[in-house]
């Protein structure tokens, strides 16, 4: 009985984040990408306007996959719901700092990529102590097993790229070469959600038919 209340409790919190949340936030950077698609001309004085557009829509997909990896955890716990709340304040200070916003400060200012790739870093640490959890917990399925040590070499790999864009890309919060390293880390973020996809799935028929 205890098990089933704690299941219910993990599930309603998981509900809140990707139910309230993560749409709440991800909804207003859309409207933010829809209404430059409506009204380009608006956007003509913004300092760098490319290389904000490109940050804008790398870090809507990048934590549109981390929403699916949220959803496709399958055992959800209170530890990961206060670690979705730090992703999410991560999504709003690394939207901020693109600087896309209707201020003087966001028109005159280049994009924030130091702050904005901090924000990764971050982002990517907690993801690894999340994930390094799950592979523990894991006993009696190798093959998902072998996912959580891919996914954990690569939350690994990422955060040594970003740090050595960090320190060897000059003028970095006007060059393009960061962007470069975010989307092929949230490619590969999509690939992995695919992944854990198929055991999430499984695992639902299993209880479905169980």
């Amino acid at each position: 009985m205890q098990v089933a209340e704690k299941k219910i409790s993990n599930d309603f919190l998981k509900n809140i984040i990707i139910g309230f949340f993560y749409p709440a936030i991800l909804g207003n950077i859309i409207y933010v990408i829809l209404s430059y698609f409506n009204n380009p001309e608006e956007y003509t004085n913004y300092i760098h306007l490319n290389l904000k557009l490109w940050l804008l829509f790398v870090i809507t997909i990048f934590y549109l996959c981390d929403f699916l990896y949220i959803y496709f955890t399958k055992d959800f716990k209170k530890m990961m719901f206060l670690a979705a709340l730090v992703f999410i304040v991560l999504l709003f200070t690394s939207f901020s700092k693109i600087h896309i916003g209707k201020s003087i400060t966001d028109i005159s200012n280049a994009p924030d990529i130091k702050s904005i790739l901090n924000c990764f870093i971050g982002f990517f640490v907690i993801y690894l102590i999340w994930d390094i959890y799950e592979k523990f917990k894991i006993k009696d399925d190798k093959n998902e097993s072998r996912m959580y040590k891919i996914i954990i070499y690569w939350e690994i790999l990422s955060i040594i790229i970003i740090i050595l864009n960090l320190l060897f890309v000059d003028n970095i919060n006007e060059s393009y070469f960061p962007i470069f390293t975010l989307v092929a880390i949230t490619v590969s973020f999509g690939i992995l959600d695919f992944c854990k996809y198929r055991f999430w799935k499984a695992a639902k028929l299993k209880e479905t038919h169980g």
